[in-house]
């Protein structure tokens, strides 16, 4: 801080104004004058050099300094706004679930709307799953109160969703989460959360304390939707518990939801999903370009070699 007369004051460090912290810690900050010589003079200098590059965005690749008004204003529209929301002409548009979508990808969306928020997308690899789900939930947080669960079968896959949700603060659970999820329980009691969103791997989603959690923390919401990636996998006997009954809204993602030679755990996974409300097999997915005229997926050919050696060898047995 500064006055007319160019007399500075700069300080460092914090006091966390919370009972426990003036009870337990020992809270202090230290305050440099300007017109005292020798050792205060150099520590404001370095101090206004470094408030200047904050203020100036100007700290790394890893850091950015935005306007706490537009902060602010962008958090209220997107949260609270209304649809028709008269945005200024000379603005872009806060995005809505939908928009980035290709229209593949809308169809999918609507149809799993239609079908009463249930279902199973049966769409090529690559092909944007993980997007239109990703679209799918939000317009599912427009009704209110919305806790979701994404499934994944790997942690590497759980970490992608991880980023693809950043912006609704996602809890991706780690070995902490038998105290982080009463944790989050606590805070949606309170209504600190009107939406939550959590990612965990499949394994701890079908563990039955994680399920038992999890019904507990959705009685605090309105909703409660299951996206499960590679749905497939949940249909083996140990992942089933995962298919969590009190979800009323559920999505299945898969380019394969049937599982081979397991007819038992194919039934188990369309009888919780539903029925695959959209598909978009590799061989549409081929024909579709982007706006520049290029395919959506790389060109490339499929040999048959690995299936062809099974074939023959049983072959070869069944004749001897």
């Amino acid at each position: 801080m500064e006055d007319s007369e160019q007399n500075s004051i700069a300080f460092v460090g914090s006091i966390n104004e919370t009972a426990s912290a003036w009870r337990r810690n020992i809270e202090n900050f230290e305050v440099f004058q300007s017109w005292q010589p020798g050792f205060d003079a150099q520590r404001i200098e370095s101090r206004k050099r470094r408030f200047a590059d904050y203020w100036s965005d100007n700290i790394g690749v890893n850091w950015k300094t935005i306007s706490l008004p537009d902060a602010v204003k962008i958090r209220l529209i997107e949260q609270y706004a209304p649809d028709d929301f008269p945005y200024d002409m000379d603005e872009e548009p806060i995005p809505s679930p939908s928009s980035g979508l290709r229209n593949y990808q809308k169809s999918a969306m609507q149809a799993w709307i239609d079908a009463g928020r249930r279902g199973l997308f049966e769409m090529a690899t690559a092909t944007g799953k993980t997007r239109t789900a990703k679209a799918c939930i939000e317009s599912t947080m427009e009704l209110g109160g919305l806790l979701t669960l994404v499934v994944a079968p790997y942690s590497h896959i759980a970490t992608q969703w991880g980023s693809e949700l950043k912006k609704h603060d996602p809890y991706s659970v780690s070995s902490s989460w038998r105290k982080d999820i009463p944790e989050l329980a606590l805070e949606s009691e309170r209504g600190w959360r009107e939406n939550l969103t959590i990612i965990a791997v499949q394994n701890t989603a079908a563990s039955s304390e994680f399920v038992q959690l999890m019904e507990e923390i959705m009685k605090h919401f309105s909703n409660f939707l299951i996206v499960a990636d590679e749905v497939h996998w949940l249909g083996a006997r140990s992942y089933q518990p995962a298919m969590m009954k009190s979800a009323n809204f559920r999505l299945g993602l898969s380019a394969t939801p049937s599982r081979y030679f397991d007819e038992e755990g194919t039934e188990e996974i369309f009888d919780y999903f539903g029925q695959i409300v959209f598909e978009f097999p590799l061989r549409e997915a081929l024909k579709v370009r982007d706006e520049k005229g290029n395919r959506i997926l790389c060109d490339y050919e499929y040999h048959h070699k690995a299936l062809s050696i099974y074939l023959l060898k049983n072959l070869r047995a069944t004749e001897n």
